[in-house]
């Protein structure tokens, strides 16, 4: 999933205003680059809460109320993203937009699409974030200033049916832990020789390589 632009109002720190990603020739850029303070910070955080959707965004170990402004408006995002076919599967359309509002008393609306100020249906596919549970649905990293992984204390049992929003909890909560990539590793081990899972040869290779410089 590739982020194109978001537009935001009403947020605490950043106000109202929008963030557009480069692009050269239809082509993304590899990096875009923020400076480094804390209406920056909060423009990550917007970006998360914006394609988590309505389910799972309560998950976020942050009460979301707090990137309000303090008056009566909702926080309002809007986006527009497209989707990396060879990891996301193939989608109707190549670009999605959507939005949602936030609300101070906790409250998450979806945007319709004559609520969308910046966004025009007629070039983009309007619809809802998809609220299951599969893991590469809108595929997202987000990490913290603060890092501290899990010492023996990782579920790979993947039951938490909100193991989706996992993976941007230290971006709110820097007590939240990272996957030891040790036992992470491990467990890739243990599920292909003793599981009879065999995984790829290529990442049994990569295994090696990491497990060194994890080491070092």
């Amino acid at each position: 999933m590739y982020l194109l632009n978001l537009y935001y109002e009403n947020a605490k720190k950043n106000q109202t205003g929008q963030l557009l990603i480069n692009r050269r020739a239809e082509k993304i850029s590899k990096w875009t680059l923020l400076p480094s303070n804390v209406a920056k910070k909060e423009s990550l955080q917007l970006i998360v809460l914006a394609l988590t959707g309505t389910r799972f965004t309560p998950q976020i170990p942050y009460p979301v109320q707090n990137f309000c402004q303090k008056n009566n408006s909702p926080l309002n995002l809007e986006f527009t993203i497209t989707r990396h076919s060879e990891t996301e599967g193939r989608h109707r359309g190549s670009l999605l937009s959507s939005g949602i509002s936030l609300f101070k008393d906790g409250a998450i609306k979806q945007l319709k699409k004559n609520e969308l100020k910046n966004i025009s249906s007629v070039d983009n596919n309007i619809c809802k974030i998809r609220s299951s549970s599969a893991l590469n649905n809108y595929f997202l990293l987000a990490y913290g200033p603060e890092l501290s992984p899990h010492i023996k204390t990782d579920d790979f049992e993947f039951n938490n049916p909100f193991l989706r929003v996992t993976r941007f909890h230290s971006l709110f909560d820097k007590s939240s832990k990272l996957t030891d990539p040790i036992a992470f590793l491990n467990q890739l081990q243990y599920r292909g020789v003793q599981c009879k899972r065999f995984l790829p040869l290529n990442m049994f290779q990569r295994r090696k390589v990491n497990r060194v410089k994890l080491v070092i």
